[in-house]
């Protein structure tokens, strides 16, 4: 009797130990998930200082230069267009985190209306294609019947605003080619809406982290691309709370699909 309780007690032990090694494990995971969001978020409020102290820098820079008397219309002119352009890039960046803290607080409302896809595309192709300066890059609309109009149910300021993200995106990483925005009809009354670009592509393991808030990837070519990692990681929030998904078909080298379904 004495034996088969020493055999129990040390059966139960070993699981006890087992079970504290799997503790062990967790927690090691845990802390190396900490340190890795601590170090981020680091990186991120670096990078949120440089990207405010850039256009900041200019706007005070080039207001003061307008002070000078002795400035040609021309000179003052193109002033006036920096410091514009720089004011703009600055609310951009408030938005995204103003963005960002609304859709965790939970804050966000969505207002659900029914409008045209096509219409949107349409607008949108108008403001990108007079605004985007890189003339070696085509933008392109693909519609899937040009006598129809495919109508959804949406927020059409958040359905906005993601095809901004993805389209800014798109020539942020794109020298040459073209961006192309369509959509293809899915089952169970969804579409499929995308944007494609010819750009640097992203390798197969980095399909997910792009969508992580605070996560930069950038190519080896030595290139600096500037934002704050947080364009894709509300972008994929705002299409979850439309009830969609959000994914990227690419390889390195060979462009990138960013697709989203409504």
């Amino acid at each position: 009797d004495a034996q088969k309780q020493l055999n129990a007690l040390i059966s139960e032990l070993e699981n006890t130990n087992d079970r504290l090694k799997d503790t062990n494990i967790s927690l090691l995971e845990a802390k190396k998930k900490a340190e890795e969001s601590d170090n981020l978020k680091s990186a991120f409020l670096a990078n949120v200082s440089h990207e405010i102290r850039t256009p900041l820098n200019s706007i005070v820079g080039f207001s003061s230069l307008l002070n000078d008397p002795s400035l040609d219309n021309e000179i003052r002119n193109s002033y006036i267009g920096l410091i514009e352009s720089n004011t703009e890039s600055l609310l951009v960046l408030i938005d995204e985190i103003m963005d960002l803290s609304k859709i965790e607080a939970q804050q966000l409302t969505l207002k659900m209306q029914d409008f045209s896809i096509d219409v949107l595309m349409e607008e949108l192709f108008a403001i990108f294609n007079h605004g985007h300066k890189n003339q070696s890059v085509e933008l392109k609309i693909s519609k899937t019947d040009p006598d129809k109009e495919l109508f959804v149910f949406s927020d059409r300021v958040r359905v906005k605003q993601v095809f901004v993200n993805l389209l800014t995106n798109a020539l942020k990483f794109t020298d040459s080619g073209f961006i192309e925005m369509g959509y293809s009809l899915l089952e169970n009354n969804e579409i499929a809406i995308y944007v494609k670009d010819t750009g640097i592509g992203i390798r197969k393991e980095h399909h997910e982290a792009i969508f992580h808030r605070f996560r930069k990837l950038n190519d080896n070519s030595g290139k600096i691309y500037r934002g704050t990692g947080l364009g894709l990681a509300i972008t994929k929030k705002l299409v979850e709370l439309l009830g969609g998904r959000i994914w990227i078909e690419s390889e390195s080298g060979k462009g990138s699909s960013l697709k989203f379904t409504l």
